[in-house]
This record gives C-alpha cells, sequence and structure tokens, in this order.
C-alpha cells in the first residue's frame, strides 16, 4: 500500500494530480506549464512571513564543453550580474537587503538552481528583478573578468577539503572520453588561460551556453507566498512567459554518456592510494552498479545501506570495533549521475585497520555474503517502510527558500505529486532489485581507496586540479582469492527489530491558554530529597500548541567547576563523554533510526546534553543515559582506544586544517572570551592523558555541579517533570553549587589592536583578515542599530570587496550581539592577497561608508529599517527552531525569550537620526580588533604596526591583558526551583 502509517495528507495540484504532503502541511500546492513550456509549481502559505522563489534549469556541469570545465558553473556566476532591464550589478542583492531577503545558487551536476527568500510584501517587484535574469542577462566584459577571479577564489578555498578532492579522483577514474570524466567546478586555467590558447573567447562560450540550454521548458519554477494559488501563479505568468522557448535537448541519465562506458573493466578491480589534506586514515569500498534515479518508488540500494551501514548488536561495525580496526562506518550512494551509481562503504580505521585492510575486508565482505544467503527481509523492508511514512507524516515544515529551491530542484527529476515525498518515502517491495544489486558488491565493480599520510611513498601520482598525491593499481591478486572466499563471522548477524518505533502518536491536551515562552517549573522534583535542602536544578518549560506534533524537545546544561579547573580537567570530560556514547552507541542507534535522538558533549564550563524525536520514546532513551551518565566510572579499554582516536583525529584536525578564517575566529575568542582554551592547548593536555586517569571521573562531574534544563514540545507539565525526575535521580547530585563558575568577555582597549598569527596548515594559499569593532555593552538601542547598519552595510561591502574587488571568495559583514556582553560589527575577508593589503582596503572601506546613514534618505531609512523589522518576527517553522531560539537563552543565561519580539517593536521607534548619531558617536569610534592569519611560509612583516594602529600585540602581551582586563562577567546567580518557587521568567 501506498499509504502506509497513518494517511498523508493530499492537496490538488492545477493539473489535477495530488502532491503527497505531511499531516501538517496546512499549505496549497498548484501546478501548471506556462505557455513557453516553463514547469511551475505555486505554494501559497496563508501564514508566510518569508516568500521565495526558485528556478532550476535541467543542465549542469555534465555539459560543460570539454574544451571549457567548468563552464555552467561560471554561467550561474555571471548571471547574477545585470540584466537589460537591470543592468547595475549589484541592484537584485541591494533590493533584497532593502526588503528582508538574500539570494544564492548552486551547480550540480545535471541542474543549477538559482533561490532567493523576501519579506511577502516584495516577492513580485524581486520577481520582477529576478526573472530578467533568463530572459536577457548582459553578460558584460568587465564583469566576466572580474567573476572569473571568483571562480578561481571558490576553486582556492576548495583545495584543501578532502571532500572535493576524493570527489574529483571519482571522476578522473572515469573513462576519459565519458562526460563524468570532468573538472565541475572551474578555475582561471580552464576559464581563461587554456581557452585563450586554443583561440576561445570565453565570454562568447558564455553565451552560447546561455542560448543552448537556458530555454523556458527546461525550466522549473517554484514560487512561495502568503497570496492565493491563483494569484501565484499570475505571478509566475506575468514575470516568466517572456523567457524564451528554445525547445532545447539535454540527454539525460545513462544518455549522457553518449554510448562511452563509463567503467570498462581495467578501470574497476583497482586500489587507489591517498595522501589526504586531514589526518584521517579511511578505507572507501566503492562499488560500481548501474544508475539508481529510476529506482525511486523501491530504492533498493537503500536497504542495502541500512544494513551494511548499521551499527547496533551484529553489525558490520560493531565486529570492526570489537577487533580493535575501525571507529567509525558509513553506506550509502556516492554518486547517481549519468547511469552510474557509486555505492560506498566508507570506514574510518585505527592504526591496526591501517595495517591490516585484509581482514577489514574480510568482515565487509563475510558481511555481503550473510545478506545475500539470508535474501531481502520482509520485517526489515517493513520496518524501513514504517519509519519512512512516519518520517514523512510528522516531518517539520521546511522554511520557504529550502521548499522553494527543494522542489525547484526535485521537479527536474520527479513528477509534481511525489515531489515532497520521493525522498522518504518507500512505495514497493522489489526484493528481486535488492538481490541483483548485491551482486555488485564485489571485487570485479571495486574500486578500494585508501587514504593515510602514512601512503605518500606509495603515491607516485598528482592529480592536475587540486594536486592530490595519488596512485592507482589493479587490486592485488592474493586480495582477491581472499575476499572472494572469505568465510563467516560468529559475530555477524542482521538487526534485530527496532524496539524505538513509536506507537502513541496523540498529542496532548493543553491545561488552559498556554504561554508564548517558557517559563520556570514549579515544584520540579519535589519527591527528590535534595541534599542541604537546596535543589540543584532550574527548569524551564512550554507546552507546543504551534505544530501539532507527537514530538518533544529537551536540553540540560550542567555547570560542573571540575572541568574549570584546567584544560587537562576539560579534556578529562570530553574523553568521557565520548565514551558515554561510544558504550551506548548500539542502543542509542537503533533510537536514532527511529527519530529519537540525544547529542553529550563537555564544554569548557560543564558539560551539555540534549534529547529530541518523538514523546513516545523519549523517556527511554533519557533513562538510559542518565543511567550510563552516572555508572561509568571506569571507561574499558576498547571504548578508550575508540573515543581517544576519534578526539585526537579531530582536534588535530581541527587545529592544524581548519581554514584562516576560522583560525582567525579561534585567536579572537582566545582573546575576549573566558573560558577559552585554544585548540593546541587542548590537544597537548589530551597527549597526556590515559585510560587510567579517567576512573572516578563521573563522580567528579556529577556530585558537584548545578543544572539548568529547558523542556518544549507534546509534553504536559507533569511529564515534564517524570523526565527531570528520570534524569536527575541516577546522577545522585550530591554538593550543590552556591554559584555558577566564572564566564565573561573582555572589553577591547581603545582604538586600533593588531594580532598577527600564522596559520597551520602548511599547504593553504589563503590567508585572513576579520575586523572586529566592539560597539558598546549589550543593550536593546544599540543591538538594534548595529543590526540595522549591518542590514544596510552587509550586501555593500560584499560588492565591493568581492564582485568589484575580487579579493577572495569568503567575504562578509554582519553585526553581532552577545546577551550580558558586547555588541559590534564583524567583517571577514578570506584571500590569497596578503593579509595586511587586505586589511587596508578594508579599512579604506569602512572610512568612505561611515558616512552612509548621512547619505541615506528617510525613504531608504524606513525601507531597511522594515525589513529587518520583518526578519525578526519572522516565527520559528518548526519545534526544533524555537527549541533553538529559546534554549540560547537559557543556556546564555539570558532568560530574555522575547528579545526579537522587543527588538522589533524598539526599531519601530526608531528615527534615521538615531541612527546618524549611533554611526557618529558609536560605530565610527569604536574599538577595533584586527585579526590577521598569514600563511605558513610567508614572511612576518616585522614593521611594529601600520601607522593607523595603536598597538600590535604578542601572544604575551594579550595573556597579559586577559590577567589584567576589566572582564564584563555573566550573571552566576542560581535560581533554584522549589514547592515554593514561582513560575515566572525574565520576559
Amino acid at each position: 500500500g501506498r499509504r502506509g502509517a497513518g494517511s498523508l495528507a493530499p492537496a490538488v495540484a492545477f493539473s489535477g494530480r495530488e502532491v503527497e504532503k505531511p499531516s501538517t502541511d496546512y499549505r496549497e500546492y498548484r501546478h501548471e506549464h506556462l505557455p513557453n513550456g516553463m514547469q511551475v509549481m505555486v505554494v501559497s502559505d496563508e501564514r508566510c512571513d518569508k516568500a521565495a522563489a526558485a528556478l532550476s534549469v535541467g543542465v549542469g556541469s555534465l555539459l560543460d564543453p570539454k574544451e571549457v570545465p567548468g563552464l555552467a558553473h561560471f554561467c550561474e556566476h555571471m548571471l547574477f550580474l545585470g540584466t537589460k532591464k537591470y543592468p547595475q550589478e549589484d541592484e537584485y542583492n541591494e533590493h533584497l537587503a532593502k526588503n528582508g531577503g538574500a539570494s544564492n545558487a548552486y551547480t550540480a551536476e545535471s541542474v543549477t538552481n538559482y533561490y532567493f527568500g523576501v519579506k511577502p510584501e516584495a516577492l513580485g517587484s524581486a520577481l520582477d528583478r529576478f526573472s530578467q535574469f533568463f530572459v536577457s542577462p548582459l553578460f558584460t566584459e568587465s564583469a566576466t573578468e572580474r567573476e572569473l577571479k571568483a571562480v578561481d577564489s571558490e576553486h582556492s578555498k576548495n583545495l584543501q577539503q578532502d571532500g572535493w578532492r576524493q570527489s574529483q579522483l571519482m571522476r578522473d577514474a572515469v573513462s576519459p572520453d565519458h562526460p563524468l570524466n570532468h573538472f565541475m567546478t572551474g578555475n582561471s586555467e580552464t576559464l581563461r588561460d587554456i581557452p585563450a590558447k586554443q583561440g576561445i573567447d570565453v565570454r562568447t562560450a558564455l553565451l552560447d551556453f546561455h542560448t543552448q540550454y537556458y530555454s523556458a521548458n527546461l525550466m522549473k519554477l517554484t514560487l512561495v507566498g502568503r497570496e492565493t494559488p491563483e494569484e501565484l501563479l499570475d505571478m509566475a505568468r506575468s514575470y516568466f512567459s517572456a523567457v524564451p522557448n528554445r525547445s532545447a535537448t539535454v540527454p539525460s541519465d545513462a544518455e549522457i554518456g553518449r554510448g562511452v562506458e563509463p567503467f570498462p573493466p581495467e578501470r574497476l578491480g583497482r586500489v587507489v592510494h591517498v595522501v589526504p589534506v586531514s589526518d584521517i586514515r579511511s578505507a572507501s569500498f566503492q562499488f560500481v552498479m548501474p544508475g539508481q534515479k529510476a529506482e525511486w518508488r523501491s530504492k533498493p540500494t537503500q536497504y542495502l545501506a541500512h544494513l551494511i551501514g548499521h551499527e547496533g548488536k551484529g553489525s558490520l561495525l560493531t565486529a570492526l570495533k570489537s577487533r580493535g580496526l575501525a571507529t567509525e562506518l558509513s553506506a550509502g550512494g556516492a554518486l547517481d549521475e549519468a547511469g552510474v551509481h557509486v555505492f560506498a562503504v566508507s570506514i574510518m580505521l585505527t592504526e591496526a585497520g591501517e595495517a591490516d585492510i585484509g581482514t577489514v575486508g574480510d568482515l565487509l565482505f563475510a558481511y555481503v555474503r550473510l545478506l545475500r544467503e539470508a535474501g531481502p527481509d520482509d520485517r526489515l523492508w517493513h520496518e524501513m517502510k514504517v519509519l519512512g511514512d512516519l518520517g514523512f507524516k510528522f516531518r517539520s515544515l521546511p522554511d520557504s527558500v529550502s521548499t522553494a529551491s527543494g522542489i525547484a530542484h526535485g521537479l527536474q527529476e520527479h513528477d509534481p505529486d511525489v515531489v515532497l515525498s520521493v525522498g522518504s518515502l518507500l512505495w514497493e517491495y522489489r526484493p528481486e532489485k535488492i538481490n541483483e544489486l548485491s551482486e555488485f558488491l564485489c571485487c570485479d565493480k571495486l574500486r578500494l581507496v585508501l587514504s593515510s599520510k602514512a601512503h605518500a611513498s606509495l603515491c607516485d601520482q598528482e592529480e592536475r586540479w587540486y594536486g592530490t598525491k595519488f596512485s592507482d593499481k589493479p587490486l592485488d591478486t592474493s586480495s582477491r582469492e581472499r575476499w572472494q572466499v572469505s568465510g563467516s563471522f560468529e559475530d555477524l548477524a542482521l538487526p534485530a527489530p527496532n524496539p524505538f518505533i513509536p506507537e502513541n502518536f496523540d498529542l496532548k491536551p493543553a491545561a488552559g491558554a498556554q504561554p508564548l515562552f517558557p517559563e520556570r517549573l514549579v515544584s520540579t522534583a519535589v519527591d527528590i530529597a535534595y541534599p542541604q535542602n537546596k535543589s540543584v536544578i532550574t527548569s524551564y518549560f512550554r507546552k507546543d500548541e504551534v505544530f501539532g506534533l507527537p514530538k518533544a524537545a529537551c536540553a540540560f546544561v550542567l555547570y560542573c567547576p571540575f572541568c574549570l579547573d584546567s584544560v587537562e580537567h576539560r579534556m578529562l570530560a570530553e574523553l568521557w563523554c565520548m565514551a558515554v556514547q561510544e558504550e551506548l552507541n548500539e542502543f542509542s542507534y537503533d533510537a536514532s533510526c527511529a527519530g529519537v535522538s540525544y547529542s553529550l558533549q563537555a564544554t569548557s564550563s560543564g558539560m551539555i546534553i540534549s534529547f529530541g524525536g518523538y514523546d513516545d520514546k523519549l523517556p527511554r532513551l533519557l533513562t538510559e543515559v542518565a543511567g550510563k551518565m552516572a555508572g561509568l566510572a571506569e571507561v574499558p579499554e576498547q571504548t578508550y582506544a575508540i573515543t581517544r582516536a576519534i578526539l585526537e583525529r579531530n582536534l588535530t584536525n581541527a587545529a592544524v586544517r581548519s581554514p584562516p578564517y576560522s583560525q582567525g575566529f579561534m585567536f579572537e575568542q582566545c582573546m575576549l572570551r573566558r573560558p577559552a582554551h585554544r585548540l593546541e592547548d587542548r590537544l597537548e593536555a589530551l597527549k597526556g592523558i590515559g585510560r587510567e586517569q579517567l576512573a572516578g571521573i563521573n563522580r567528579k562531574l556529577l556530585d558537584h555541579c548545578h543544572i539548568e534544563c529547558l523542556l518544549q514540545g507534546n509534553l504536559t507539565a507533569d511529564e515534564s517533570q517524570g523526565l527531570i525526575r528520570s534524569f536527575l535521580e541516577p546522577l545522585g547530585v550530591s554538593r550543590p553549587l552556591d554559584v555558577l563558575p566564572e564566564s565573561g568577555s573582555l572589553p577591547l582597549p581603545s582604538g586600533w589592536t593588531l594580532l598577527e598569527r600564522e596559520g597551520t596548515n602548511p599547504d593553504e594559499r589563503n590567508g585572513a583578515a576579520i575586523v572586529t569593532l566592539q560597539v558598546g555593552e549589550y543593550g536593546l538601542d544599540d543591538k538594534c542599530l548595529v543590526d540595522l547598519a549591518s542590514q544596510v552595510l552587509g550586501q555593500r561591502f560584499f560588492d565591493e570587496l568581492r564582485t568589484k574587488q575580487q579579493l577572495g571568495y569568503i567575504v562578509s559583514a554582519s553585526s553581532f550581539g552577545e546577551p550580558q556582553g558586547f555588541v559590534g560589527l564583524r567583517m571577514v575577508v578570506q584571500s590569497e592577497r596578503p593579509p595586511r593589503e587586505v586589511l587596508s582596503r578594508v579599512r579604506a572601506w569602512a572610512e568612505e561608508s561611515w558616512g552612509f546613514a548621512d547619505q541615506m534618505t528617510e525613504d531608504e531609512f524606513a525601507e531597511y529599517r522594515a525589513a529587518l523589522v520583518s526578519q525578526l518576527r519572522e516565527r520559528p517553522k518548526s519545534l526544533n527552531e524555537e527549541f533553538g531560539l529559546n534554549w540560547a537563552e537559557v543556556a546564555s543565561r539570558n532568560l530574555d525569550f522575547g528579545s526579537q519580539e522587543a527588538e522589533a517593536n524598539r526599531l519601530e521607534s526608531l528615527t534615521l537620526g538615531d541612527l546618524r548619531r549611533f554611526v557618529a558617536e558609536k560605530l565610527r569610534a569604536a574599538p577595533a580588533l584586527c585579526t590577521l592569519v598569514r600563511p605558513p611560509g610567508v614572511a612576518e612583516d616585522t614593521e611594529p604596526a601600520p601607522p593607523n594602529f595603536d598597538r600590535r600585540w604578542s601572544p604575551e602581551e594579550v595573556e597579559a591583558y586577559r590577567k589584567s582586563g576589566p572582564w564584563r562577567l555573566r550573571d552566576a546567580a542560581i535560581r533554584r526551583d522549589s514547592a515554593e518557587g514561582s513560575a515566572r521568567s525574565r520576559l
């Protein structure tokens, strides 16, 4: 049957077919073809507070001309830069900025997708500008030359990312004459240098590409707005009927290959050694099989991925872990294009696993043989189907921009009736197809990619576009013979029935009118005998009456003085938290498959534990996690080895391989926040920790702490108190805190302060410049006005420094506001240009821009203010989003749950005069911190500081300022729950 668990709500589409949608999706969907052949889906949402549109074109990088790789991606960049009707390059994005909007686009293999969001009242005017990209783009020569640098900067950003490098190696493995063997993004070499040598004019190639493929019959348009379906369709007809229909044709799926075999036999049965950027050891068993796009009703590879990627008892991962060979595993499609599907089983190896890849393969192929011999299991398939049905039926509605872009892309491959449901539902059980595909999981169809720094001496080739060192050789005969006959292992088994599949979906009745925001719970856990008669918890609760789903979310922050004592104590807590999760992994994996999950992480001042999903099964998971936390006094050797390896690898990669702008943020945070630990210090502390030091850590963390929590969703107050009791009782807190651990922010000294640091990645070509203006202590008026300044300046900064000056791909200016801290403006540029040069350009831009408020008219001010008010009043679109906003208030201890509405209300009474005074008196005079990250190997500038700086600080001078600085400390008072307590909150 098609419907599965409970009926899925239909919505009549304009074409007469039903659009299958989740049970709580109240929106109306209509679908039609415009006279020019363009397909349109409109989504009418009477509650819409952010309108959106997306237009996808059924062409991507697979159809790049062979002589100009990256042309489809370059076309995506160029399309935004001026049209005949609106020739000014930044007209579109400036219009969106004035109307609370933003835009983006992406180029995939077979689809290019353009989309934006905007306040509902401005949908028509935004569509007027957006539609012209597909009617009469300019592709001016000056913009062509400049935007080429943006594409090159984007490629430069990707050079140090293993995902891009591995993806290119996979494409290079395909036959050279097949379109899949190509370079997707392009760079200055493919889009300028090589074409110039061949006498190809790239701008002409761009115009030809656009003329050939940007045809209405290949386009799918989606509009989301508060208008009626008919009004939205009228908009589509009005703005998009002028898009020309050139009756373009494009090959699809296997036709794209033009008869060329993508993977002839000699290109399979190979082992590829790779030297990665990150410090990882991994094995990716990549099996090549026929494309699976046509199998969307039965999704046979999903069955294989679910079983091979399972993490419960009897799973491949559990068997690998128990032998000390691996720490993580995932399975599923790595590529499905042009009639080719690559099914990858990717395993993160230990040192022992790297040295014994034979046994790793034995276990994988033994599990595959187990699957084949058992045959497709009706129970397991039905379980997958039920979980898919439930996941779709009770899915949170995505925001309007995600809705528009998702539908526009989906319509390129699927009919309107299933465009929402195709990613979630299983309609047909085809065991014969599962059997057929399982036969492709063999050495004859395998490319085994082994990644490790230790492979440097084996790698005798260098990939052209990313410079990846690799070797590619036939799989040795002994491995092939060994894996073809690998025997069975007693600890491998198919998954047992999932005990977490929810059964009760009833919505709890509300006890009277519900407050807009969370409130304190009265008499929480009253029957627990508290030590010294002091409650150890402060709790906030709000029953959901908005989203109508049988789900709940809760989180607990534990303030533990132990973590604050030293960086070593923090690392002990991090290791222990990971050990708790590893010990629970087999149990909690089933829960996560069934839509109930948790996370546990250590922080510099304690721990955060969060839970979410179907409320029916939440208590069971919560009780199990609390019990494990209370009981894990000694970490088993195997668990320690796994968690230690993962934590050390993650910290090493973050410390060495983070992008330059991320490293800049870290330098800034370690100057201005307390507590704060550098990644290098955490890594050094970890290296000194042995398993024996974890003994009894649970009591050191849990005995002496204070807990604050938030619960929301399909819960009554009594049920919330029951959950809190279930969590609290096993933990056994025996020494309540009198005050929370100290934390705070540091004001900058007046004037301009320069920090110059060397980046840590020796292969990184980019540096970064971050300018942080600290306007003042957090207050409502300053928060309103700095957000307003950011609303105006953010787009202008991007337009000047990225679009015009082409300093780099990552360019942004945005406001920040930290409750109980400071508000300000932060400008970020990552660039291959020298950081000091970038900094001088940022400062020059700022000096020229501070007059923006003086030049602004009252009408322009009203536009920008209305745009910001509109953004602030956008309602959360899901329980998780609402919970996230409220949890930020609890975790920051600000507890101002209505802060966005308060800011919107205050903004409405602020004037242009207020903004001008703010810029003149505060923004221009704000103390600034300039953090420069230069690429390793670039000589340090010995000049004390550029002439317009007040100081240039070394790490030692930063540390001295931290010790003596006037810290602004966060509220550390404890508000205890008690039977006599009152339900109140600072709203």
